[in-house]
């Protein structure tokens, strides 16, 4: 029973700021997925699975900037360059040479970057770093990139829905990494 006028207005600060949370925690799931909503399709196919299992690639060696600052940034065409010059001497997964051929002549021959669609955006009021995370968290990529060895086709709705606020806090606590409201929020 609240007895005092004090106690109410902590009760309805108390009510206002979990209301505020609970409507970023289930509103970003919205936000950071809604360039899928919207159908975007990539210029070129594009296989992770190819690359990671196959070529034996790391994460890092086509976002090579993850280590260094708040964006991982997706590669510029003299990255994908040091491969794709020549067509490869065997496909694992022939269904994907016509898809390779048009990459080369298209963008790797023609000197031109590949216009990539952003699909994943988080929304304005969040700061994400990734440095902060792979460099000083010492966290792995697929921690939050789940499964992306296992993506033969581009990432899409389902595989970033999880990204939620609730998971980060989670992590956050779990790592023991700051939880402060101003730490990830602008």
């Amino acid at each position: 029973m609240i007895r005092t006028k004090k106690e109410k207005l902590k009760l309805i600060a108390f009510f206002f700021i979990f209301s505020f949370f609970l409507g970023f925690t289930f509103g970003d799931i919205q936000k950071i997925t809604l360039k899928f909503a919207k159908g975007a399709k990539q210029p070129i196919f594009f296989s992770h699975k190819v690359h990671i299992e196959v070529e034996e690639l790391e994460c890092t060696d086509c976002h090579q900037y993850v280590k260094e600052g708040k964006h991982a940034t997706l590669p510029k065409l003299s990255v994908c360059s040091d491969c794709h010059t020549e067509p490869p001497d065997k496909f694992q997964f022939p269904e994907f040479k016509d898809e390779e051929e048009k990459f080369r002549t298209q963008y790797v021959d023609a000197g031109k970057e590949v216009p990539w669609i952003k699909v994943n955006k988080l929304p304005g009021h969040v700061y994400f770093n990734h440095k902060a995370h792979v460099v000083w968290g010492e966290m792995e990529c697929g921690e939050c990139h789940a499964k992306a060895e296992e993506k033969l086709e581009p990432y899409s709705k389902p595989d970033i829905a999880h990204i939620t606020m609730g998971k980060c806090i989670s992590c956050h606590e779990r790592k023991g990494a700051v939880v402060d409201c101003i730490a990830c929020h602008k």
